[in-house]
């Protein structure tokens, strides 16, 4: 097992056997409510006390899903803290400017939290990975950064494509958010399930220097053509 996870407090797990919690927040093997949630290769989480003596599988500490395990249970144990949240997001991802359908009405939505963004495109993720680290970043995102830099954008040690992982916990829970009625569906949650999936070629994310460092190799070892 690879990197090291906080444990939880039990200002957060005491007396959450009897809830109804997301699906995503289950290990897969026990189908208990997982408090320290790791991922294998498959982009499946299952908890660290499932995990066999014997297992050769290398995981990695699911960092995303532990926080938004932890603020859930904590916002719904504390609502005043909920409401505290909402006032938070609403002032900083500046909704009402940002999206011209949020209306006065919409103030108390409920909060998202943050492990939802990647760190390198600031928006909601369609296709998160994961990395050795515990870090959840958009697909196209990271692998673009990774071909120019072969490294992790927020430790900077080395990182390769294929050591990343899909994290289908959080794909999950993210497609849950889309499903919801729209009563109840978080704003920025309709902006983005309306929105195509990023392509490697987006200049957003890092596309175009992609291609720029493509062709400088190219110029290098003399194969580009005229």
């Amino acid at each position: 097992v690879q990197g090291e996870v906080a444990p939880s407090t039990n200002e957060t797990t005491e007396h959450v056997d009897d809830e109804e919690w997301p699906e995503a927040f289950y290990c897969q093997r026990t189908h208990i409510l997982m408090t320290d949630p790791l991922v294998g290769p498959a982009g499946i989480s299952i908890d660290r006390s499932a995990v066999d003596k014997d297992d050769p599988t290398l995981y990695y500490p699911n960092r995303a899903l532990q926080a938004i395990v932890q603020e859930t249970m904590t916002l719904r144990k504390h609502p005043f803290r909920a409401g505290l949240k909402q006032l938070q997001q609403s002032v900083s991802h500046g909704l009402s400017h940002l999206l011209p359908d949020w209306n006065s009405h919409e103030s108390f939505f409920r909060p998202l939290n943050d492990a939802f963004y990647c760190p390198i495109t600031y928006n909601l993720m369609h296709q998160p990975v994961i990395d050795p680290e515990g870090n959840t970043f958009e697909r196209v995102a990271i692998e673009n950064w990774i071909r120019i830099n072969q490294n992790s954008p927020i430790s900077r040690t080395d990182l390769r494509i294929n050591q990343l992982y899909p994290n289908k916990a959080l794909e999950k829970l993210l497609q849950d958010e889309k499903e919801r009625p729209e009563d109840q569906m978080h704003p920025t949650i309709r902006k983005w399930k309306e929105e195509p999936v990023p392509r490697a070629t987006d200049v957003e994310l890092g596309g175009g220097a992609v291609l720029e460092h493509e062709q400088r190799l190219q110029i290098r070892e003399g194969t580009t053509t005229v």
